[in-house]
């Protein structure tokens, strides 16, 4: 194993473990690293791909919590926009987004970390504009933040706002995945790749299940966001070349 797969399996086991605990925050932990190796498109396609590895671990049990009011329109609305922050993807040079998401990566775990919740309630329409804005955002840099930060209202259920984040996530890894071979970003070679980290990524995701009930929810979120905000920073950092 060459040092960029040691390192990209390390990320994918750590990546995977808070996918699994917490319902989301793997791909903003894996992406900063991916996009040291890869351009940007082609992080966010090893990612998409990766991430159905978890999503088919988590989605059967999520799918008995997860209202179809609120998943439905979502995952409606993103599909709608999705191609929108794809084309954005593809389109911005490599360096420039690989910065962008670095930062944009850091400004939606500064907002999670905050504290601010959206509070009121939301019919199918909300919902749909709600799936609409995340698709153009998850398009460009696979950061669900828009949709997390309506889910974890305050007035719904925890474990109904996990299912739904999940069941959402997989239809648009899903979608990610496809759009993004047909604009030929993947190819044959970063297969074995991809298939490596899946492993060492749902090996993560696993354990990240089991230890979700084991330790405080606040603590466990805010040491997240804080690992990320660093994976993050690091990675932004090394893309002006500070490190070499």
């Amino acid at each position: 194993m060459d040092e960029a797969a040691f390192v990209l399996s390390v990320a994918a086991i750590v990546g995977g473990f808070i996918r699994g605990f917490s319902g989301f925050g793997g791909p903003m932990t894996i992406i900063p690293v991916l996009s040291l190796y890869y351009s940007p498109a082609l992080a966010i396609w090893i990612m998409a791909v990766v991430d159905l590895a978890a999503n088919i671990y988590l989605v059967p049990t999520a799918a008995r919590y997860a209202s179809r009011k609120t998943f439905g329109p979502l995952i409606v609305g993103s599909l709608l926009t999705l191609p929108l922050g794809i084309y954005a993807l593809i389109l911005i040079d490599a360096v420039l987004m690989q910065r962008i998401i670095c930062v944009a990566i850091i400004l939606a775990c500064c907002l999670l970390m905050s504290g601010w919740i959206f509070r009121g309630q939301l019919g199918s329409g909300a919902w749909l504009t709600v799936g609409a804005a995340s698709g153009i955002v998850v398009g460009a840099t696979l950061i669900a933040v828009v949709t997390s930060v309506f889910l974890n209202a305050a007035s719904r259920d925890a474990r109904e706002n996990r299912a739904n984040f999940i069941v959402w996530g997989f239809a648009i890894g899903v979608a990610m995945a496809i759009l993004l071979s047909e604009q030929q970003v993947s190819m044959a070679q970063h297969l074995p790749i991809a298939a490596l980290l899946a492993v060492a990524y749902l090996s993560g995701c696993i354990i990240g299940a089991l230890s979700q009930n084991r330790a405080s929810g606040s603590f466990g979120r805010r040491a997240t966001l804080v690992l990320i905000i660093l994976v993050a920073t690091t990675s932004l950092t090394a893309s002006y070349g500070v490190f070499g």
